[in-house]
């Protein structure tokens, strides 16, 4: 628990004066007023008992599939009109950037893509093809197929439709949209056929596996699959490991019925209990582990600013535990949240130049 912690700095006060966190350590054998050298603050803004938090509206961004056949468009149409609904996704870790796609399915800026990274509390942004970049959010992810939902504050945004799939035939004319090179050069396109249209049971569910012609493999995850009227039929993700072993970690794409599904899971799972912190958290590199004393330890990556804890937690903090609970995996830290609602308070427990220090966030609604 926290109390083990921080046992050996002795007995641990929590005060707050003029808009200050003060943090004061007594020795068990020094029990009369704390010296000043002994007193360790953490300066927090007058708002940063409340965290932002996005409630999700009823709907918002619901998938809706469209049924029945519409015109067929040239190669040239379909870019024009989707493209701008088309999004790199931008992943920041300690260790890594990488990028995946995404499509806009709502114009409150509510996104579709995919990833085999957990992006929960990951540093995210989403660049435009006409170059505009947002900061974005993890709402929610399925961890079996990786598929997940973001959100960035924007609105009025172009926005994709969906087929309902319903005549996909192997041989038809695909089209796909994808970063494989990042923001620099955005929204590649290619030009194929459907080449694989199955239905499998995978992860305990059925789901309809589409295959193109399109390098999908190249072209990473989050990429749209379209039919040649421009409607979105299904969505690159790292399904393929959940077919064979020998497939690992193959883009395949999922159709838009399952995708719609997916979604609606998400929201469910998502709508009563989103909250923010902002931080970015990563477990300490192995060969810094020694030096921090704290074996398989997490700390603080990046504060965002609009966060309540910026100029609070800083990189390279080290995260000790959520509340009474050591978290020392990323797994921890996220099944350590996973529990609380907006409304909660927690406390999380930081060690900084050889000194702990306690820091408490009420998690509050929009």
């Amino acid at each position: 628990c926290t109390v083990a912690v921080v046992a050996a700095l002795g007995r641990v006060q929590l005060d707050r004066r003029e808009g200050r966190l003060h943090l004061f350590v007594n020795t068990p054998e020094e029990e009369t007023d704390t010296p000043e050298d002994l007193v360790r603050s953490l300066p927090v803004s007058p708002d940063s008992q409340t965290l932002p938090q996005q409630a999700l509206s009823d709907d918002s961004f619901n998938l809706k599939l469209e049924r029945g056949s519409r015109a067929a468009l040239g190669p040239e149409q379909i870019y024009q009109a989707l493209s701008p609904a088309v999004v790199c996704v931008q992943t920041d870790t300690y260790t890594s950037v990488s990028t995946n796609t995404g499509v806009v399915i709502s114009e409150e800026g509510y996104i579709l893509s995919a990833s085999l990274n957990n992006l929960t509390g990951s540093s995210l942004t989403v660049t435009f093809q006409d170059g505009s970049a947002y900061t974005a959010r993890c709402l929610n992810e399925d961890m079996s197929t990786g598929v997940c939902l973001l959100k960035v504050e924007a609105a009025g945004l172009p926005t994709v439709s969906f087929s309902d799939s319903e005549s996909l035939a192997v041989g038809q004319r695909t089209y796909c949209i994808g970063n494989p090179y990042g923001s620099q050069l955005p929204n590649v396109f290619y030009e194929g056929m459907l080449s694989a249209c199955r239905t499998v049971e995978a992860d305990g569910s059925s789901l309809t596996v589409l295959q193109s012609s399109c390098q999908l493999q190249d072209l990473g995850w989050g990429c749209p699959l379209l039919d040649d009227s421009g409607r979105v039929v299904g969505m690159t993700a790292p399904v393929g490991r959940l077919l064979s072993d020998s497939l690992g970690e193959s883009c395949l794409a999922l159709s838009a019925p399952d995708l719609a599904r997916i979604v609606e899971e998400l929201e469910n799972t998502a709508s009563d209990s989103v909250f923010w912190l902002g931080l970015e958290v990563a477990e300490i590199p192995e060969e810094y582990q020694f030096f921090y004393g704290f074996p398989g330890s997490l700390w603080v990556v990046s504060v965002e600013e609009r966060s309540a804890l910026y100029n609070v937690l800083f990189q390279y903090d080290v995260i000790t535990a959520v509340d009474d609970v050591l978290v020392f995996t990323l797994a921890d830290y996220h099944q350590a949240l996973a529990v609380h609602s907006p409304g909660d308070t927690i406390t999380l427990t930081i060690f900084r130049n050889g000194k702990f220090y306690v820091s408490t966030v009420t998690l509050k609604s929009g």
